[in-house]
C-alpha cells in the first residue's frame, strides 16, 4: 500500500506520536483517510496504539519507520529506480535543447565556411557561386566579408567569458540547462497549493484550540461570500467538525478530533492568508538570458541565411547533409523564438490573475474586523479546549503485553481498608 507524502511528512513533524485528529490537520488530509492509512501504516511498520481512559487514540510510530517501510514494499523499490531512471533521462533532455542549439550554430558557422571556401576556389565568370549580392557592391569574392560580420562574436558583451563570473557567483543553472529553462521555464511553484492550504487551515484550527468562525478559513479558501458561510462545509467534512449554534443565532464550528493531543507543541508562523507565487520566466540569470536571446537570434538568422544560399547551390558532400536537414533546423530555430515568447504572454496573463486571487483573499481579513465578527469569536472561545494526554491517562498500549498492562493498573487501584 502506498501511503501520501503529507501524511508521512506529519508523523515526523509530530515526532512520530499523535492523535488522528493532529495528524489530520498537519498533514491537511480528511480525518477519515487519516485514520485508515495510519491503522494500515502501523501494521506496515510495527507501530503502536495506546488508548486514553476517554476513549482517544494515539498512535505511536518508530523513528525509522520509513526505512522499515521501504523494505517492506516492494512498490517503494521499484519506485526508487524508475524516480532515479528518470531523473537521469529528464537531465538529459534540459541538456539536449542547449547541445541542439549549440550544434546548429556549428552547422550554420561549417556551411558559411564551405561556401567561403567553395567561392574562393571557383570562378565567377564560369558560372561559380557569386556571393557579390550579400556583401560590398564591389563584387568579387573578398565581398564575402560583408556577410561574415554578422557572425563575428569577437569582442561581443554577451561571450561565455563575459557572463561566467555572473554564473559562478550566483551559482545557478549551467548553460545547458539555462536553456532548457529559457525555452520552457520551471516547476510550478504553485504545484502544492492544495497542501499549502488545507495545511494552513488546520494550523488554523489548532491555533485555536478546536473551535473557530467561518470567517477566519475564509482567507485560505477560494470560493467565499461576506453573507454566506457555504465556504466552510469542506472544512468540516474534512475534520469532522460540527456547528455550534448561539442564542441569537451565530454559528461557529468546533472540530472534537483535534481537541484532544498526545504532547503539547510549538506553532509554526501561519501566514494571514495564503498567498500563490508569481511565475518566474526563466531559472536561468539575467546574463544567461541575454546570451541565449542573442545566440538564439544569431541561430534563426544564420538559419535563413544559409536557406538562402542553399537554394542556389548545387548540392554535394556537407551541403547535401545540410540540405537533407534544413527543415528540421529551420524548425529548431523557429521554435526556439516562438516558444519562449508565447510563454512570456502566456506568464503575464498567469501572473495577473494569481495577484487578483490573491488580491481577493487578502480583502477577506477584513471580514475579521467587525462588530459581528468579534461576537461570533467571543462565542468561539466557550468551545475552545486542548486537552493534553499523559501516560496516567492510558489504558491499553500494544507496545506492553495486556497481563503486565492489568497488573500495572492493580497497583494504582484504591486500597481497601
Amino acid at each position: 500500500m502506498e501511503f501520501s507524502a503529507p501524511l508521512l511528512q506529519s508523523i515526523e513533524r509530530l515526532q512520530y506520536q499523535a492523535t488522528p485528529g493532529e495528524f489530520a490537520v498537519q498533514a491537511g488530509l480528511p480525518l477519515a483517510t487519516v485514520e485508515r492509512d495510519l491503522q494500515q501504516l502501523a501494521i506496515a511498520v510495527g507501530g503502536h496504539l495506546q488508548v486514553a481512559t476517554t476513549g482517544e487514540i494515539v498512535y505511536k510510530y518508530p523513528s525509522n519507520f520509513r526505512t522499515i517501510l521501504y523494505k517492506k514494499s516492494v512498490w517503494l523499490q521499484i519506485k526508487k529506480y524508475t524516480d532515479l531512471i528518470w531523473k537521469v533521462a529528464f537531465y538529459i533532455i534540459r541538456m539536449s535543447f542547449g547541445l541542439a542549439l549549440l550544434a546548429s550554430l556549428s552547422i550554420v558557422v561549417l556551411t558559411i565556411i564551405v561556401f567561403s571556401i567553395a567561392t574562393m576556389f571557383s570562378d565567377n565568370d564560369g558560372g561559380g557561386i557569386d556571393f557579390g549580392d550579400w556583401g560590398s557592391s564591389s563584387g568579387g569574392s573578398s565581398s564575402w566579408g560583408g556577410a561574415w560580420w554578422y557572425f563575428d562574436w569577437g569582442g561581443s558583451s554577451t561571450s561565455a567569458e563575459a557572463i561566467e563570473p555572473a554564473v559562478k557567483e550566483k551559482k545557478q543553472l549551467n548553460f545547458l540547462g539555462a536553456v532548457f529553462s529559457f525555452l520552457f521555464g520551471e516547476a510550478d511553484p504553485n504545484a502544492n497549493l492544495e497542501e499549502l492550504r488545507w495545511r494552513s487551515i488546520g494550523q488554523v484550527i489548532r491555533k485555536n484550540q478546536g473551535a473557530i468562525t467561518a470567517e477566519q478559513v475564509a482567507p485560505y479558501l477560494e470560493e467565499a461570500m461576506p453573507q454566506s458561510e457555504d465556504h466552510i462545509l469542506p472544512v468540516l467534512v474534512r475534520f469532522n467538525g460540527i456547528p455550534e449554534v448561539s442564542e441569537i443565532g451565530d454559528i461557529v464550528y468546533r472540530f472534537p478530533d483535534t481537541q484532544t493531543i498526545a504532547q503539547q507543541r510549538k506553532f509554526k508562523h501561519l501566514p494571514p492568508y495564503l498567498q500563490e507565487k508569481v511565475r518566474s520566466f526563466s531559472g536561468a540569470t539575467p546574463a544567461q538570458v541575454g546570451l541565449i536571446c542573442a545566440l538564439g537570434a544569431l541561430n534563426f538568422a544564420g538559419i535563413f541565411f544559409i536557406g538562402a544560399l542553399l537554394k542556389g547551390a548545387a548540392a554535394f558532400g556537407f551541403l547535401a547533409i545540410v540540405g537533407s536537414i534544413y527543415s528540421l533546423l529551420a524548425a529548431y530555430a523557429i521554435g526556439f523564438v516562438t516558444i519562449p515568447a508565447v510563454r512570456l504572454l502566456w506568464l503575464k496573463w498567469t501572473n495577473n490573475q494569481i495577484s487578483k486571487r490573491n488580491e481577493k483573499r487578502r480583502q477577506r481579513l477584513t471580514w475579521l474586523h467587525s462588530e459581528d465578527a468579534d461576537r461570533k469569536l467571543s462565542f468561539a472561545q466557550q468551545f475552545q479546549v486542548q486537552r493534553t494526554l499523559s501516560e496516567a491517562d492510558m489504558v491499553y498500549n500494544t507496545e506492553e503485553d495486556l497481563l503486565d498492562q492489568e497488573i500495572r493498573d492493580i497497583k494504582y487501584l484504591p486500597s481497601e481498608d
